[in-house]
């Protein structure tokens, strides 16, 4: 049995092909130009949420990521023809320490004063943030309240959630 596994094997290692990896073997064209390494590069950790910032009746997409982004993708449209425009990946100043690959920002909104517009709660660095929205539904301007929601202290990736569990319309909060 031992001479027929390495009958089988010597040959079979004669005939192996080296592995090369070609790195751009789809073109990829954004706005004319193309992109060297297209598949390297982007937003990683991604931490999706939706929700009206801009009181125009529909939800936008904003996500969370590494490196401290929060991007705002405003939905515009009907269902048939929606469109899609980048609106910034800043939306909010994050006090972490420094920015990190490793760390990723999780949304979600909710009116937490209850004056009728959504505030912010961001989970991420061990802590949770709040935004209060000073502005309005129609043009929201987030300000950084609390570095330590109602001082909660977590473990490093927080996923933070509000849904009215017990149906005594208030929202409650989950993290995971």
């Amino acid at each position: 049995m031992k001479n027929l596994i390495i009958i089988v094997l010597i040959p079979s290692a004669l005939f192996a092909w080296d592995f090369t990896q070609e790195r751009n073997t789809i073109p990829v064209e954004f706005d004319g130009v193309e992109c060297q390494v297209p598949w390297t590069t982007g937003y990683n950790y991604i931490n999706p949420t939706f929700c009206d910032l801009d009181g125009d009746g529909d939800f936008d997409l904003i996500m969370g990521s590494d490196w401290n982004r929060i991007t705002y993708v405003k939905i515009s449209g009907d269902i048939n023809n929606a469109q899609f425009d980048f609106m910034t990946d800043s939306l909010v100043n994050i006090p972490f320490p420094e920015p990190s690959s490793q760390l990723s920002c999780c949304p979600a909104f909710c009116d937490i004063d209850n004056d009728g517009d959504y505030d912010l709660v961001l989970g991420g660095y061990y802590r949770l943030f709040y935004y209060r929205n000073i502005g309005s539904n129609q043009n929201p301007v987030l300000l950084l309240e609390d570095e330590y929601f109602q001082g909660i202290e977590l473990t490093a990736d927080q996923y933070p959630c509000f849904i009215d569990i017990d149906n005594d319309d208030d929202f409650d909060l989950f993290v995971g």
